[in-house]
């Protein structure tokens, strides 16, 4: 599990730098390994790969590729808020590039007022 927060450091600092294209690689290793090694908390840091890596390529506007990262996100806990955030934006994407909706500032300001509607927790989360 070691090299694989090693791997997800890295991705996020390359993201920082806004290199996309190093921390999409550096995730989806760091994914890759935590698959295949199980154990405690394995199921927590592939989530939030998965997140993350829905979340670079929305940024590289691969709309289809960030909501099927998303849906392994939510797949992987279906409770984690951000899983379903990042495939609410991975749909807005697609759904903006299709019917031509605001730009970056009107969606935010959509966002904004959607975050502040009480929305209840699905049945089956503690």
């Amino acid at each position: 599990m070691e090299n694989c927060s090693k791997l997800k450091d890295e991705a996020t600092a390359l993201f920082k730098e806004n290199d996309l294209e190093g921390a999409l690689c550096k995730y989806r290793e760091a994914a890759t390994v935590a698959a295949a090694c199980g154990g405690d908390g394995s199921a927590e840091l592939l989530r939030n790969l998965h997140s993350n890596i829905s979340m670079v390529l929305l940024k590289k506007k691969d709309a289809i590729g960030a909501l099927a990262a998303a849906d392994q996100c939510i797949e992987l806990d279906a409770c984690w808020p951000k899983g379903h955030y990042r495939r609410g934006s991975a749909l807005l994407e697609l759904l903006s590039a299709q019917e031509g909706l605001p730009d970056n500032k009107e969606r935010a300001k959509a966002n904004q007022s959607f975050r502040k509607v009480p929305h209840p927790a699905p049945h089956s989360c503690p």
